[in-house]
């Protein structure tokens, strides 16, 4: 990995130490190039609608690879957040069962969950085991939906060995995988995961106002859509006044998408594949290990993700970009940063706490 080239296709690393993935990537200079690639096809109105098309077909190939689904699991939708709210609004759950969800989740995870019962499982020291979840299962428990990891500490749950207690438990397991996909691996198939969310813009390193819904495939033709459009009909440009639904996920698409995002998206995926899951895994994760090292009153506990979190009430220098809620910061080192970096961010909030 040559860390000093592909810094060269990251722009913000001349002027900042960019240390927030977890909330929004900068966008790789090819990714930039691609969006600009749509744009000027658009100068001729719609003579390029093939094109288009074939980049999106193109891109959710490259989903299901990064996955490991079938590309017939897989449709474009415009955030996490419209991906969950598919789910949750189809599966019937009024009156019907109780959904499953914790207290490390973000609100997209949680919200559109709470029209039906439900109950939250409380972490403990910033982590919530499996034990923890069992326990709070019953005959009314319909679905279990979790963020693989969270966004306000990095507490990397074990989806393999929650997918297996749903399956064993003979309920839905529902993923929001947006703080993971681009720096962990998610098999969907070894996870046993039923539906997953993710929109592109963190470590995807994709733009926003697109994202992945994966459903599984013994699933699609289980579940109606809670709305459809003609790009959900199995021949969308038939333009019929009779519905007839897409085959698999595709029926989950509604409309004409964003195709400045899916360029931008595609070209991202890319990206990620030229340099390898693995290698950025490792890569993100020796970087994290150095914030733990060094940092205390953390609340992240244990290295297991792209997020550390701790305790701190005074100002981040301007030149370092993390996020900071209340009394405590968030960092999210990716592929592209440096080990300098991240001991030149340390050694900057050590100086303030003495």
């Amino acid at each position: 990995m040559d860390i000093e080239k592909i810094r060269e296709d990251f722009p913000v690393t001349k002027e900042y130490v960019y240390l927030n993935n977890a909330a929004t990537s900068p966008l790789p200079l090819p990714v930039i190039e691609a969006v600009q690639e749509y744009y000027e096809t658009r100068k001729y109105g719609g003579l390029y609608y093939k094109r288009w098309h074939e980049v999106a077909r193109k891109t959710k190939k490259l989903i299901a690879r990064l996955l490991n689904a079938d590309v017939s699991e897989i449709a474009l939708v415009g955030s996490t957040s419209e991906g969950i709210n598919i789910v949750a609004n189809m599966l019937g759950l009024k009156g019907k069962g109780e959904v499953l969800l914790n207290d490390l989740e973000f609100p997209s995870n949680t919200y559109p969950w709470m029209k039906f019962r439900y109950k939250v499982v409380r972490s403990k020291k910033g982590r919530i085991d499996l034990e923890d979840f069992e326990k709070e299962i019953n005959e009314n428990t319909k679905v279990l939906s979790v963020s693989h990891v969270s966004y306000k500490n990095g507490f990397a749950h074990d989806i393999e060995a929650l997918g297996e207690l749903c399956e064993e438990k003979d309920i839905y397991f529902f993923v929001d995988a947006i703080q993971s996909m681009g720096v962990l691996e998610v098999d969907v198939k070894k996870a046993k995961i039923d539906f997953l969310s993710s929109g592109a813009y963190k470590w995807q390193l994709g733009p926003s106002g697109v994202g992945v819904l994966y459903i599984r495939k013994e699933l699609t033709d289980m579940f109606e859509p809670p709305y459809i459009g003609w790009k959900s009909a199995r021949n969308p440009f038939d333009f019929k006044l009779e519905y007839e639904p897409a085959e698999g996920a595709k029926k989950f698409e509604i409309g004409t998408p964003c195709h400045a995002s899916i360029f931008g998206y595609k070209a991202a995926l890319e990206y990620l594949f030229s340099i390898g899951i693995k290698k950025i895994k490792k890569r993100v994760l020796s970087l994290t290990q150095i914030f733990h090292e060094n940092l205390e009153n953390r609340l992240t506990p244990e290295n297991t993700s792209g997020i550390f979190s701790f305790k701190y009430d005074f100002k981040i220098p301007k030149k370092f970009v993390v996020t900071k809620k209340d009394d405590y910061v968030r960092v999210s080192p990716h592929f592209y940063n440096t080990k300098e970096e991240v001991e030149e961010f340390i050694k900057a909030i050590q100086s303030r706490l003495k």
